[in-house]
């Protein structure tokens, strides 16, 4: 039985964040409790290191990629 697909897409008025947490490599538009976001934003600044380190001389990255904004709800 296949199930219907539902749009992951959100318009800015379909959901307004509670909190924000700002890094140099992350914007962080949350719902979720401070412990919560620090521990998200903690990991995706080591996969982003991560990545940095395995791909970033062979694609030849900026030593400071983009700051991204995450929503995490």
């Amino acid at each position: 039985m296949a199930l219907p697909l539902a749009s992951c897409a959100a318009s800015r008025e379909d959901w307004i964040p509670k909190g924000r947490l700002d890094t140099p490599e992350l914007q962080l538009l949350t719902d979720r409790t401070p412990e919560a976001t620090g521990r998200i934003a903690a990991l995706l600044t080591r996969g982003i290191a991560l990545y940095r380190d395995l791909y970033g001389d062979v694609w030849d990255l900026p030593q400071r990629p983009p700051r991204m904004t995450v929503r995490l709800f």
